[in-house]
């Protein structure tokens, strides 16, 4: 019976150690990622502003809000708009307009959670959402 135990005892820590490194194993990774898009995404924001078109329509237009030397890291923006958008996902890679970067404008008239994906140009990524406001 001793053999027996000290079997049973040496599976457990063997257990326990596997757990252990499987642990460090996979939460390593997610905080170095976590660590990436902290410095990258730095104070960006999105914001939108939105005019009324008709009635109950608006047009909006939704961009990154932040700092030149932030905004300079962007590659490019994919936002996901509501599902009821026709072409939901969408990737904006231009900055032409220095007071909207990024900027994306569609006309609909309902308020939702707008998704956005900023890519930056060292390959990390960070994910943000937006409550769009008429």
């Amino acid at each position: 019976m001793p053999i027996l135990r000290s079997w049973f005892t040496g599976a457990r820590a063997l257990v326990r150690a596997t757990t252990v490194w499987t642990v460090m194993l996979l939460a390593g990774p997610i905080f170095i990622s976590a660590q990436a898009t902290a410095q990258n995404a730095g104070s960006l924001d999105v914001q939108n502003v939105a005019e009324r078109v008709a009635d109950n329509q608006w047009k909006w237009t939704a961009f990154v809000k932040g700092p030149p030397e932030q905004i300079a890291k962007i590659q490019c923006v994919r936002y996901t708009l509501h599902p009821t958008f026709p072409n939901p996902v969408r990737e904006i890679c231009d900055m032409s307009d220095p007071e909207h970067p990024f900027a994306l404008s569609a006309v609909g008239w309902g308020v939702f959670n707008l998704r956005a994906r900023i890519e930056f140009k060292d390959g990390s990524s960070s994910d943000l959402t937006h409550f769009l406001k008429f």
